[in-house]
């Protein structure tokens, strides 16, 4: 098998370029996730309630983010209490 064409090898991999990663989340109250994110998407909305790599943690209203899109933000965790957007998946 011939591996993938990567023409943007050069480029430096930083907060502006594409996620190379990605993986569905189980929301925890007791785990961080492996990852910081650079961002979190879901396929429902609902609220979200999150660790930012700053250390704050708060509730994100619904509404305040878009459901099917990558939502740019640095989460070190996605709480099971407080959340109930579904379909999570967390990019970096």
């Amino acid at each position: 098998m011939v591996a993938a064409k990567d023409d943007y090898f050069q480029y430096t991999n930083d907060l502006s370029s594409p996620a190379t990663h990605c993986a569905l989340v189980t929301p925890s109250d007791t785990v961080d996730l492996t990852e910081i994110t650079r961002a979190v998407a879901f396929t429902a909305a609902g609220t979200l309630k999150v660790t930012m790599q700053g250390g704050e943690t708060v509730v994100i209203p619904s509404g305040a983010l878009s459901p099917g899109q990558m939502n740019p933000m640095r989460v070190t965790r996605i709480w099971a209490t407080g959340t109930t957007a579904t379909g999570l998946v967390a990019w970096w």
